[in-house]
């Protein structure tokens, strides 16, 4: 989690406003908003083994083309 977490007004992927909430992306340092937490949510859905083994892309540093 990046130190500015729970201050920054803006998501870092699509920046919109973090005003209805925020969480750290599954791929990387990033803290987005829900709506790009779903896209990730659906990348994870398309991974083998539906990204189940978290050792192989939790924090991988980029966001896996499927």
């Amino acid at each position: 989690m990046t130190k500015d977490f729970f201050t920054q007004d803006n998501c870092d992927r699509c920046k919109k406003s973090l005003e209805e909430g925020r969480i750290q992306s599954w791929f990387t340092d990033e803290t987005i908003c829900f709506e790009c937490s779903k896209d990730e949510q659906d990348i994870k859905r398309l991974l083998k083994n539906r990204g189940e083994d978290p050792s192989k892309y939790e924090g991988c540093g980029y966001i896996p083309k499927i």
